[in-house]
């Protein structure tokens, strides 16, 4: 059994660019993985860099009319550069899974919360814009074994 954690997180804001996804599980994870890079280099256009040791990103896959979004975002700074998407990410309740490894086996840390953990545990997953987000902090390293990913599901309370 995975190592979860129930966890009350309040509302917040995030900035952030988007990328419309396919219907294929491997072509979106390529896609995704091919985004971050001009998504940073966005970040850094924009010098909205993030100092190194103490920095938080997110990406938060969305289903719009049928449609499937990947948005990779960063908390909101007090400017917002005109090309960038604003988001108001609700006070809500969520499953936390720390995904540990490369990016490459993140679906199926995914398929076992979806699958495996939500039906076991009885959870009802909250209609939110978002599916889930993951969340990326010092512990995330690129494709390292060591890395680590937070998964965050909205559940309903």
């Amino acid at each position: 059994m995975m190592n979860y954690e129930l966890k009350e997180l309040p509302a917040f804001s995030v900035i952030g660019l988007e990328l419309e996804l396919t219907k294929q599980k491997s072509k979106n994870l390529e896609r995704c993985m091919a985004f971050w890079p001009a998504f940073n280099h966005q970040l850094k256009n924009h010098r909205l860099s993030q100092q190194k040791g103490n920095w938080t990103k997110f990406a938060f896959m969305e289903r719009r009319e049928g449609r499937l979004y990947y948005y990779c975002a960063i908390p909101r700074p007090t400017s917002l550069p005109a090309d960038f998407l604003l988001k108001e990410i609700p006070a809500g309740k969520y499953l936390v899974v720390a995904h540990q490894g490369a990016m490459d086996q993140i679906y199926t840390t995914y398929e076992e919360i979806y699958q495996v953990l939500i039906p076991k545990l009885g959870l009802t997953l909250a209609q939110r814009d978002f599916l889930h987000f993951e969340k990326y902090g010092a512990q995330f390293h690129w494709n390292r074994a060591d890395s680590i990913i937070e998964i965050w599901v909205p559940i309903k309370a």
